[in-house]
């Protein structure tokens, strides 16, 4: 898509409001509370790896490039989150791995045990 005219502001915000409900999507859980902050998170996050400067230029992108640049910035923000849950600044609603794979492994376990018997 080639911007021209003075749709471009227009055209730049709902791309731009596109990739960041993609990349929400794949952040935000059922808790609705948790929601709004996730929200502000994943937006800064977002804002601060790719501002919205940057549409113009990923609209150039072929598709296959558009595809990489979107699972690369995916990741970026799940890393930016990450570390904010790290330093006790954010990542609300990112589940501890380290707390869970014991339990998850434990009830592995048990199911596995229950079904030799």
């Amino acid at each position: 898509t080639e911007m021209k005219n003075g749709n471009d502001y227009e055209i730049v915000n709902k791309l731009y409001r596109q990739i960041f409900n993609l990349l929400l999507e794949q952040e935000v859980q059922a808790d609705s509370d948790l929601e709004r902050t996730i929200e502000r998170e994943v937006a800064a996050a977002l804002e601060s790896v790719f501002p919205r400067i940057g549409i113009k230029a990923f609209m150039q992108l072929s598709a296959e490039e558009k595809k990489k640049q979107l699972r690369e910035l995916s990741n970026i923000v799940k890393g930016i989150r990450l570390f904010n849950r790290e330093i006790g600044k954010g990542g609300i609603g990112i589940e501890d791995v380290v707390d869970i794979v014991p339990q998850e492994t434990s009830a592995l376990l048990q199911r596995l045990e229950k079904d030799q018997k």
